[in-house]
Parts: C-alpha cells; structure tokens; sequence
C-alpha cells in the first residue's frame, strides 16, 4: 500500500516535470485519474490510462454498458505469434459516451476501448479483458497498435530489471535503500542500452 501511494504522489510531479507536447502518455490503472489526465491535455499531450477496479464505480459502468453493445463496435483483431504462444488481441472502440454519468468530470474523454486477448501457449488458454480511456479517437486498429507498443516496452522492461538485476528478489528495506536501488538499477539498464559496440 505504501508503494502504490508513493507511485499516486510521483506520477503528477514527473507529468508535471516533462515537456509532453503532441506525445501520448500511456500509464497502467494506479495514475487512472481526473488530476493526471488533466495535467497531460494541459500540457498538450494525449492520454491512453488503463481502467480497473480502483476505479470502482467508472470500471463497473463501462464493463456493464460495453459488455451489451460491443456488439455494434467497430474492432480491430491482431494476432501475434513468438516464443510458443499465439496472441489474439480484438480492440473495440466506444466514441458515443453521453450515458456515462460517472465520466462527466474527464471534460477532455473522447474514447472508451476494450482490448480482449486469448493467449494460447501449448495446451493452455487464457483470456483477459481490458479497458482503456482516451482524449483521442483513434481507429480500432491504431488504438491496438499503441497498446502493443506500450506493452512490449513494459514487458521488455520488467524482464530485463528480474533476469538481469534479479529485481524480484531483492529484499531490501531500510530507510529508502529499496527506492534508491531501484533507481540505480534502472538507470544502469538504461546505461547498458545505449552501448553499441556489444564486444567492448
């Protein structure tokens, strides 16, 4: 809980920090809020937040309205084959959001988007359901692209800080030791990113 409260406070100061004109901003479910979405189009950038169940009554609204007309939205399906598994990833886009009463105080929302993804690795099958808000409008298939991309560099990310610095098992507690760890190791990551010559 400390953690996410922490991540609640550093996600407005470093929106703040960045010059983020004509970008788009793409932040998981802890930073789905008025404050941050209002800071990004303030700043003229653009914004793709994830929406989950911290969002209570916004999540149970659109998961219930989208889940009866998804139906009539237009969609766009990529399926991505790599290291075993077959991903199917359907985006479907909801641009008409009049009848969502708890959406009124995002004066910037323009778009409402489900991304739904089977993932089949061997005999196994699994199936996720996701939801995203937008001050864009983005077709289907471009909206499914910018999910990828965000993806692939979470992922990317989050792979090298536990294979490379074992960040998943590190233990440390005192003080702000973790935090600071944390920063080095990133900033490490980022050092070794930028070496071309690979035999020096």
């Amino acid at each position: 809980m400390a953690t996410a409260n922490r991540e609640k406070t550093a996600v407005p100061n470093l929106l703040n920090s960045l010059d983020l004109k004509d970008s788009l901003v793409t932040i998981d479910a802890i930073a789905c809020n008025v404050k941050n979405a209002d800071i990004i189009t303030s700043k003229q950038g653009h914004y793709i937040l994830a929406l989950k169940n911290n969002n209570k009554h916004i999540y149970q609204q659109v998961s219930e309205r989208l889940a009866q007309i998804k139906p009539q939205l237009p969609k766009n399906e990529h399926i991505d084959f790599g290291s075993g598994r077959i991903e199917t990833r359907t985006c479907y886009v909801e641009n008409d959001l009049t009848l969502y009463d708890d959406l009124a105080p995002w004066q910037h929302l323009k778009s409402i988007t489900i991304i739904e993804s089977t993932r089949e690795i061997k005999d196994k099958i699994s199936f996720e359901t996701r939801y995203y808000l937008s001050d864009l409008k983005p077709e289907p298939k471009d909206f499914n692209q910018y999910i990828r991309n965000h993806w692939s560099i979470e992922n990317s990310l989050h792979w090298q800080l536990d294979v490379t610095f074992r960040e998943d098992l590190q233990r440390t507690q005192a003080g702000n030791a973790s935090e600071n760890l944390a920063i080095i190791r990133k900033l490490s990551l980022q050092l070794l990113n930028k070496i071309t010559d690979k035999e020096s």
